[in-house]
């Protein structure tokens, strides 16, 4: 939130950050602790999201932000990365190995680190472009098809 805040406050375009599955209240909680109650009006809050519909808000995204402190997989990533999306998530967890280097990888409790990747990815055509052809392939290589391959391949070898 207060790598959105910093962003928001630098750049000429004002973007809107959309929370899917998220209670106000906690929101509000967060934007009063780091100071910042008056982005509440930049976030736009879904509610639940069934996953069937996950896709179409993904693909209107200018970038995936997932800042993720912990994760045990990293799903999210990879969708956003098999929406062609530039994704930009965490260096903790497993995330770093989900993404490989299809995605910008950040600090998540240093909100400068997030503000950077941001404004290279929105400044950087070529850049951008990168990230989102790397981040097909990359989901790709998680796909239920690629994983029976593996299992497949595995039980073979028993």
């Amino acid at each position: 939130m207060k790598a959105f805040a910093d962003f928001n406050a630098t750049s000429q375009t004002k973007f809107k950050l959309v929370m899917l599955d998220y209670e106000e209240s906690a929101l509000m909680q967060v934007l009063n602790e780091i100071g910042h109650p008056e982005i509440r009006k930049d976030i736009v809050m879904t509610g639940y999201v069934p996953n069937t519909e996950m896709p179409s808000i993904i693909n209107q995204c200018q970038v995936f932000l997932y800042p993720s402190l912990r994760e045990s997989f990293g799903i999210p990533i990879l969708e956003g990365m098999a929406c062609g999306v530039p994704v930009i998530t965490s260096n903790t967890s497993s995330m770093p190995e989900i993404a490989g280097d299809a995605a910008a990888i950040v600090d998540p409790t240093k909100p400068d680190e997030i503000v950077a990747a941001i404004q290279k990815i929105l400044s950087d055509d070529k850049y951008k472009r990168e990230l989102c052809e790397k981040g097909i392939r990359q989901a790709k290589k998680f796909s239920w098809y690629a994983m029976a391959e593996k299992y497949l391949t595995l039980y073979k070898q028993i």
